[in-house]
């Protein structure tokens, strides 16, 4: 499944983390605690595939860019082709 996501609501998310954290924190309930670290867990996972995501996009269009430098225009179909096997090729060199 993939979904959309702004940077709004990655801010969003990132504020709930914040204030989980803050309400752990005063809390002496064994029962809540273990309950808000669980969802901490599963929001920071969120984020943390949001960001991988982001730097993947951005590879992907800084790939196009190099592409499009080189070679000026052409199809998007075949732009996308090449800057994806730009990428493979690149992360395989490392």
């Amino acid at each position: 499944m993939q979904i959309s996501i702004t940077e709004k609501e990655v801010n969003a998310i990132d504020f709930g983390l914040e204030q989980i954290r803050d309400a752990l924190e005063g809390s002496s309930s064994e029962e809540y605690k273990q309950d808000a670290e669980e969802v901490m867990r599963s929001l920071g996972n969120i984020l943390r595939k949001c960001h991988l995501a982001r730097e993947k996009a951005n590879d992907l269009n800084k790939a196009k860019r190099y592409i499009r430098s080189r070679n000026g225009w052409m199809p998007p179909a075949k732009l996308d082709k090449m800057a994806r096997l730009l990428l493979k090729k690149a992360k395989l060199n490392k």
